[in-house]
């Protein structure tokens, strides 16, 4: 035995000594590759939740816009009528877009424009801030349409209150 380690050997306690130190090493070399285990076992199961949630998430985001385009279709029937003097005068129409709105709870509004942009009705129970929607995305992405399809911008904030975010959804 090297001349450094003799006194280990000579000690009536070393065997014990060197057994404890080793039982430490292996219980800490145990824990640590415990630890990783659930670290990993962990980031496992937080990315399989997070598949499902994002599973749940896109399929009531599917059914809500399948929703909203159902009240877009009767929204256009209400036009069509409109337009063949059906309802009478223009209050009529806004008074049906009017319920058609407060039968979803996620529709801030319903309206429709002329080919310019100028807002013909709309389901507002107060004045409308804009009257002309020509330089909005959702606009523009159908005027340019040869196709009726919906249409989902990206959200946006509202300029009047900062703290809402909408989307709009808009047909041809």
């Amino acid at each position: 035995m090297p001349r450094k380690f003799r006194w280990i050997a000579r000690s009536p306690g070393a065997p014990l000594a060197a057994l404890g130190v080793l039982l430490s090493i292996a219980t800490i070399v145990l824990f640590l590759a415990d630890l990783q285990a659930r670290y990993w076992d962990s980031i496992s199961t937080a990315k399989k939740d997070a598949r499902s949630f994002a599973t749940v998430l896109a399929e009531h985001t599917a059914l809500t816009f399948e929703d909203v385009d159902r009240i877009l279709r009767r929204a256009e029937a209400i036009r069509s009528a409109g337009s063949s003097g059906h309802l009478g005068n223009p209050g009529v129409a806004n008074a049906a877009l009017r319920q058609l709105q407060k039968s979803s709870s996620i529709l801030v509004a319903i309206r429709w424009t002329d080919t310019s942009g100028d807002v013909v009705a709309h389901s507002y129970d107060r004045p409308l801030s804009r009257r002309n929607i020509s330089d909005m995305p959702h606009f523009i992405a159908q005027r340019d349409s040869m196709i009726d399809r919906l249409f989902i911008s990206t959200p946006y904030r509202l300029a009047a209150d900062d703290d809402k975010w909408l989307t709009a959804v808009a047909r041809r």
